[in-house]
């Protein structure tokens, strides 16, 4: 009897191993790359050399992986915020995530003609989603439709309600159906606690921070009488690094593309987090 249970053990065991190999692929990559060499450089030659193979590297998991976005999807007519969703839905990735494990630089930097070129052979492993089905964020809004008026101290203001099932770490974006960025909201350089307990409610902006100033009001830029937006939470299990990718506009709001979003994304262990989008409507009030 001992002896059965430990062959089925056995059995069961490479049943595991198997199907987890079957989940994983690795993908051979070759890219090359040729840069203008920059002479207004604030940042020595070696750096900017490890900057550009960075990026490279970067390029062969969104290859692999087929993160290319045609962001013209977004900036298309927009004609509702259940639209909106569908196509972010179809943009973002969340059925795989992937990693560089072997990198082979047949060129690297080499400096020819003011040009510094670079070739990368890379092996990348790409591995299907694989969620943890206890890992949820619960995600709601406060209205389906928001009003612009005359006064942008008059607009309405969106209020997050955030219920995450286990212990985690969140960043809050936010996109418009107008442009080919997202941005990011939360945490920011006012409130950089992102920790949220298990279970427990949290709402963004909370009472607090409005009252301190900072509250998410509705806009329309120019003379648009309607748009649709959507939020977006991402969750980890583990707090992340901020985005580098992320450059600082106006009003200290961050940005970035999608398609660099979508690479971050794919760089974080698929089972280690959760999203949860809401889209919503925007009109101008006559």
């Amino acid at each position: 009897m001992i002896r059965f249970l430990l062959v089925l053990f056995l059995l069961l065991n490479n049943m595991v191993i198997f199907s987890q190999v079957q989940e994983r692929e690795t993908i051979p990559i070759e890219i090359e790359r040729e840069f203008p060499l920059d002479l207004n450089l604030d940042i020595s030659l070696r750096e900017y050399k490890e900057k550009l193979k960075k990026e490279i590297l970067d390029d062969a998991v969104k290859s692999a992986l087929g993160l290319q976005i045609n962001v013209s999807i977004l900036s298309s007519q927009i004609e509702s915020s259940k639209q909106l969703e569908e196509l972010f839905s179809k943009v973002i990735n969340i059925n795989y995530s992937g990693r560089v494990i072997k990198a082979e630089w047949v060129k690297e930097g080499e400096l020819m003609n003011n040009k510094l070129y670079f070739k990368l052979r890379a092996e990348v492993v790409k591995e299907s989603l694989r969620e943890d089905p206890g890992f949820k964020i619960n995600l709601g809004l406060n209205q389906d439709l928001f009003y612009v008026r005359d006064d942008l101290r008059n607009n309405d203001e969106i209020i997050l309600r955030i219920i995450p099932t286990i212990d985690c770490y969140i960043n809050i974006f936010i996109i418009d159906s107008y442009s080919d960025s997202i941005q990011h909201l939360f945490p920011n350089k006012y409130h950089t606690n992102n920790f949220l307990k298990g279970r427990e409610y949290f709402e963004y902006p909370s009472d607090i921070m409005r009252e301190q100033g900072e509250k998410l009001r509705v806009h329309l830029p120019g003379d648009r009488k309607y748009s649709a937006e959507l939020i977006c939470v991402v969750a980890t299990k583990e707090n992340i690094s901020f985005p580098s990718f992320f450059e600082i506009k106006l009003n200290n709001i961050y940005s970035a593309s999608l398609e660099d979003f979508n690479k971050w994304l794919a760089q974080i262990p698929s089972e280690n987090r959760a999203i949860s989008y809401r889209a919503y409507e925007i009109r101008r009030l006559k």
